[in-house]
């Protein structure tokens, strides 16, 4: 037996029985150690491992404070306008820039000047290559739903400007140290992307449900929410209406009257006090329990154990000191004294006698008076009073 046959024995002896992954065997800290080697093998022609990762839940504010200083931040543009970020620290950055311009690695410490944006440019095509190979890496894979779809945009210069720039929205990151070129330099890479990913693309017209499945839609969600939230029960037996000092002269082993009161006249209220059931107290498994007999339809209405509130009634007495305290109405008649006479125009009876016309007095509904051929003469041989 060959070692090839040998081994490939032993492969299916030690695998025989174990359930395939779940996912495939690409995890997404595997998946990011094979971008970085294809890469730097494709890009650079160097050897650039990975080793350890460390992921992170992070809020806006708390991105700056775990990048490395002075690292080049370059935006990633997602897909459906989500954004991330992605950094490289100096040592790393000016790895791959003297790669691509001189082939090989200056030995010595690195250079104190400031990552640029010509640096940004310079890194493009290596960063295209990891976040390509580790989208592809990850299909199948949960992690697909945050990897895939990211492309390096534009150099972040000030990361105060994170907070206007981006989403609120919690963030992943992944960091990862890097040996570059077989121990040359160390570096670190950070991924940054929104935890949950970016969100779903929206369904075509044809398949996006009506305005009344959606009204439906959310009255099932809030009904469903409402129903699960927590209410808080009162069970009352009865109340009683006593004065101040009686409250004050309660102690332990003092007794309060509750008149009309039976076991059988509980009642279940809402924190309100607005009655909801009715029904009897009792024990139930060495708890105290209540017993629903009926629904109360009115809340309030018609509830044994409580006293109705009764109309307030006024005694003779104070219906008389009630009808002294009014102020006494005006029951005096109008006066016409002060209204001015109106003027009318002087009365010539001589000339009535005479035929004339009765003068026009004017206003409406006293039109002058038309006395047509009537002669006053004729009137003269009237007797003056008549028996």
């Amino acid at each position: 037996m060959s070692n090839e046959t040998h081994a490939d024995l032993l492969h299916r002896m030690t695998s025989s029985g174990r359930p395939p992954p779940e996912f495939g065997e690409v995890s997404p800290a595997r998946a990011l150690r094979l971008a970085l080697a294809k890469a730097g093998q494709e890009v650079l022609s160097q050897v650039v491992t990975g080793s350890g990762v460390e992921e992170m839940k992070l809020s806006i504010p708390r991105i700056p404070e775990h990048l490395p200083e002075g690292a080049l931040v370059i935006e990633l543009e997602g897909p459906r306008g989500c954004k991330g970020l992605l950094a490289l620290d100096k040592g790393l950055v000016f790895a791959i820039t003297e790669s691509l311009t001189t082939g090989r690695l200056s030995s010595g410490e690195l250079s104190p000047r400031p990552v640029s944006r010509t640096d940004a440019m310079l890194c493009r095509k290596f960063l295209v290559m990891v976040l390509t190979v580790f989208a592809a890496k990850l299909v199948g894979h949960p992690a697909e739903a945050w990897a895939t779809g990211f492309v390096p945009d534009e150099l972040v210069t000030d990361l105060r400007r994170l907070p206007v720039t981006m989403e609120d929205v919690p963030y992943r990151m992944l960091r990862m140290e890097i040996d570059f070129a077989l121990g040359a330099r160390l570096g670190q890479i950070c991924i940054i992307v929104p935890w949950d990913g970016p969100e779903p693309p929206p369904l075509p017209p044809e398949e996006q449900p009506s305005a009344e499945a959606c009204a439906g839609q959310w009255r099932a969600n809030l009904e469903r929410s409402l129903l699960r939230a927590s209410v808080d029960l009162t069970a009352v037996l009865g109340r009683a209406r006593i004065s101040v000092e009686s409250l004050r002269a309660l102690e332990p082993g003092s007794l309060v009257e509750l008149p009309g009161v039976s076991m059988d006249a509980a009642v279940l209220e809402a924190q309100d006090g607005y009655g909801l059931f009715r029904g009897r107290l009792g024990d139930f498994n060495g708890f105290r329990a209540m017993r629903i007999d009926a629904v109360l339809q009115d809340g309030r209405a018609e509830e044994p154990g409580r006293p109705q509130p009764e109309e307030p009634q006024m005694s003779a007495a104070e219906m008389i000191d009630a009808m002294s305290e009014a102020s006494p109405g005006d029951l005096s008649l109008p006066s016409f004294d002060d209204e001015p006479d109106p003027e009318l125009p002087p009365l010539d009876l001589d000339a009535l006698e005479e035929g004339g016309e009765v003068p026009d007095f004017g206003g409406e509904g006293f039109p002058a008076m038309d006395l047509g051929d009537l002669n006053m003469d004729d009137l003269d041989d009237l007797p003056e009073s008549i028996d």
